[in-house]
């Protein structure tokens, strides 16, 4: 057995530029991109000479991300014919479809990515969450892909502003052949978001303020509540139930800055979400602990100790920190548990045998019986059609 043999899945995050200003993304300040954040690309040339064959054959590998959108890579397509070339087990990329040419898109499906769509509202609202982007544009994209012989999936997230547009965007997506799920997330059990949308008003394009929320319990899964966490000092010491997207899901998260980590939510806190830098006084106590012990590995084990610039994949995996410090946060009860090891943010997302993760990935699929579809487990066939 490899370290290859660790993980059958590894989302990357190919660049940190985005073209939407989406009020609930990690990257956006005020309506702005948070001028806190690097906006940087892991290079083509990075991406082939330090991710090896190894770490992608028959592998099912995911652009998808935190603070970026892989379609902003202007090098995205040879990174793709890179990866086609080690024999993967399928790519993906989760994208708001809002740049590039049709002949872009078409080669997409010709090198057979499955692209899903988020795109959240029909003409009349997807801009309002999803700041900056077109939805004529979106549409010309997905029937550029559609033409090219690609599977698309397009999600919907809805909130209270697009609630009346679902049923024209599920027809849109049948026209185009493509699946359509409205997806319970966490952004719309948020208590409500601040978006500062272009609307027409009077004749004339202005900025407004919109709020962002869903109030509608058919929209939101019968276990929400149970997401709602109170984390305290008692809490992190009793954890017996965490399950990790990496040592038990088997899922790495590769970052635009090159470095490896267990899932996306510690490459959210390293580059932003519990960067006191980026939200300042938004933070509560437990995404700045968070924050901090993920930084204080760079203390321990010296900057860039997890990146693939600097070490090669075995060396990065075969670390002490995923073969002992990480596995011993997880069980309270175990004999290497450490709470000084633990980060609150597992407890939040992982707890519960991952379940309350799980809630945030699931869809509803029949909004008249509210039938929410099982905990998502990956399926090494489930893409295959």
């Amino acid at each position: 057995m490899t370290i290859y043999d660790t993980y059958d899945r590894i989302e990357i995050e190919i660049t940190s530029n985005c073209n939407a200003r989406c009020s609930g993304c990690s990257r956006t300040l005020n309506g702005e991109t948070n001028p806190q954040l690097t906006v940087a690309d892991l290079t083509v040339e990075d991406f082939i000479a330090r991710v090896p064959a190894e770490a992608l054959h028959k592998k099912s590998i995911e652009f998808c991300g935190v603070f970026g959108d892989a379609i902003m890579h202007k090098n995205l397509i040879p990174i793709i014919e890179y990866i086609n070339s080690t024999k993967p087990l399928r790519v993906s990329i989760d994208t708001n479809g809002g740049v590039q040419k049709p002949e872009f898109w078409k080669k997409l499906a010709q090198l057979g990515v499955k692209v899903t769509f988020s795109v959240d509202g029909h003409r009349e609202t997807n801009h309002l969450y999803r700041v900056n982007t077109n939805f004529d544009i979106i549409l010309r994209n997905m029937k550029a892909y559609a033409d090219g012989g690609g599977w698309g999936n397009w999600e919907y997230i809805a909130f209270d502003h697009n609630e009346h547009e679902i049923e024209a965007a599920r027809l849109e997506a049948e026209r185009l052949n493509f699946d359509f799920n409205v997806r319970r997330n966490s952004r719309n059990t948020h208590e409500g978001y601040k978006s500062v949308a272009k609307v027409k008003e009077n004749g004339k394009v202005v900025k407004k303020e919109i709020e962002i929320k869903q109030t509608s319990k058919e929209y939101q899964h019968s276990q929400v509540k149970e997401t709602e966490f109170e984390l305290n000092d008692e809490a992190v010491q009793k954890l017996v139930d965490i399950k990790c997207l990496y040592y038990h899901d088997r899922k790495l998260y590769l970052g635009f800055d090159g470095r490896l980590w267990p899932c996306c939510y510690f490459g959210d806190l390293y580059n932003g979400q519990g960067n006191p830098q980026i939200i300042g006084k938004d933070a509560n106590k437990y995404e700045f602990l968070s924050f901090e012990k993920i930084r204080k590995l760079d203390k321990k084990y010296g900057v860039g100790w997890n990146s693939i610039l600097n070490y090669s994949w075995e060396e990065i995996l075969g670390h002490e920190y995923y073969n002992k410090v990480l596995p011993g946060t997880f069980n309270s009860n175990g004999s290497n548990f450490s709470t000084d090891d633990v980060v609150p943010k597992c407890a939040l997302k992982c707890r519960k045998g991952g379940s309350i993760r799980e809630v945030e990935r699931q869809f509803f699929t029949k909004p008249e019986e509210n039938v929410y579809e099982k905990d998502y487990i990956f399926d090494k066939n489930m893409y295959d059609k």
